[in-house]
């Protein structure tokens, strides 16, 4: 596995902060990191320069943080609801 990608992502991932996420989706995060190394791991190895690598994990990423703010919102909504 290339060090560039699991940095990558590593250093991406570490904006998401898990104390703020509920329990229940961090199974979902990890499933998520793990797709993201690939994706990381695949631009890198088809010679995507490393910048160009990161912006696309870091675009993706950024798209999954807005679906992850309206889960937990509808999550906490529900919960506010019983």
């Amino acid at each position: 596995m290339s060090e560039t990608a699991i940095s990558v992502v590593k250093e991406l991932m570490g904006s998401v902060d898990l104390q703020s996420v509920p329990v229940t989706l961090h199974s979902t995060l990890e499933k998520h990191q793990e797709h993201l190394l690939s994706l990381a791991v695949s631009l890198i190895d088809s010679g995507v320069p490393d910048e160009v690598a990161k912006q696309v994990v870091s675009d993706v990423l950024d798209s999954f943080k807005i679906e992850l703010f309206h889960t937990i919102r509808s999550l906490r909504e529900a919960s506010d609801a019983l």
